[in-house]
């Protein structure tokens, strides 16, 4: 599946509309988010006006909260706010305290938009589930905005504010974000074992029967590692098109950091490279508008790193190895029953045998680079 069909399945919680989903919560949800901000806050004199589930979301549900309250002198607040519960069952595992400890680390640095954290909650007898809560911001995630009329001006410029955001993350010092304590810290060496090792747990654990591409792309990954990392940086994991927030002014929230860890920040590039993520009318170009050197070039300029190709060519490989691990997974819950959401079957059955013929490519491509 390409990013357009998986936005349309997954779009933005901060930027689409009520679906018709019933979940465990349900209606409740209004009532029990008013009786939180009331108990458990000490918050006066709570209406909430509006309180709705929102489409799409692999990783978490997603609710759309606007809620006003007195505060302590008096004064009315009113706020909008984007409520994350953990689901049920999703795409991949991830850590709500992990994604919340992003939005909190990089809200104050400039260039780096996100939503503003708010409140997080462990206790998930308060709604039903665990959750977050953050501001909810005005845009839209869906990239097939991009082709509408008021874009035609913007959208290359989108793209390379793209570049250059992901160029400051990978240029912050995660001590100086106080993340030392919160993501495992690897070294420039052995940054991309830890994230081999992850994905390929994954796979093994949502076994569904014999892998024989995945396994020889695995191998040959293991067998041929990459050069050491330049640096060890915040890694968002997920930053691509379709993560992000935007309106005709530009990109105004980076999304979905639940995939968040430390390690090298060519990982980051590489993902967003991905084959996943391409337009079908704009082949080989990543956000839809910009040839992959000249991605290359604003990052470079921006993070003040150099992208070795080498270590670019292996974390592209390794690219399809991590987004065959979220398809497995989907497909072993779909097949264990385990979870009924369309959103976990769907994606499993159409993208699992598409990357597999991805990373046969991919290797062909190395192996003949490897020959120049």
């Amino acid at each position: 599946m390409d990013e357009e069909g998986m936005a349309k399945m997954k779009q933005s919680s901060l930027a689409c509309g009520a679906d018709d989903r019933s979940g465990m919560v349900g209606n409740s949800i209004p009532e029990r988010f008013r009786e939180y901000l009331v108990g458990k806050l000490g918050f006066e004199d709570v209406v909430v006006y509006r309180a709705e589930p929102l489409f799409g979301g692999f990783s978490r549900e997603s609710w759309r909260i606007d809620a006003g309250w007195l505060t302590a002198n008096g004064a009315r607040t009113e706020r909008s706010m984007i409520l994350r519960m953990d689901p049920p069952s999703s795409l991949h595992e991830s850590n709500r305290r992990i994604e919340y400890a992003m939005y909190k680390a990089f809200w104050p640095v400039p260039g780096v938009p996100v939503p503003e954290p708010l409140f997080i909650e462990d206790d998930p007898g308060l709604l039903g589930m665990p959750f977050f809560v953050m501001s909810r911001l005005d845009g839209v995630a869906w990239p097939g905005e991009l082709r509408k009329p008021i874009y035609k001006e913007k959208w290359s410029g989108i793209a390379r504010q793209m570049f250059e955001i992901l160029g400051l993350i990978a240029a912050q010092d995660y001590c100086d974000l106080g993340l030392a304590d919160v993501l495992a810290v690897p070294s420039v060496d052995d940054a991309w074992a830890m994230q081999l090792d992850y994905w390929e747990k994954i796979i093994r654990d949502h076994d569904i029967g014999p892998l024989p591409v995945t396994s020889a792309v695995i191998r040959k990954l293991r067998r041929e590692p990459p050069p050491a990392a330049s640096k060890v940086s915040v890694v968002h994991g997920d930053y691509r098109i379709g993560n992000y927030l935007y309106s005709p002014e530009g990109i105004i929230g980076i999304l979905d950091w639940e995939l968040a860890h430390l390690g090298d920040p060519i990982e980051d590039l590489a993902w967003s490279f991905a084959r996943n993520w391409h337009f079908e009318a704009a082949p080989g170009k990543v956000a839809g508008k910009l040839l992959p050197d000249e991605a290359i070039r604003i990052w470079e300029d921006v993070s003040g790193l150099k992208v070795d190709r080498n270590a670019l060519r292996w974390w592209t490989l390794f690219t399809h190895v991590k987004a065959y691990a979220m398809w497995v997974s989907a497909a072993h819950r779909a097949a264990t029953d385990s979870a009924r959401r369309l959103v976990n079957t769907d994606a499993a059955w159409k993208n699992m045998y598409a990357q597999e013929l991805w990373m046969l490519e991919g290797v062909y491509s190395i192996n003949n680079k490897s020959q120049m």
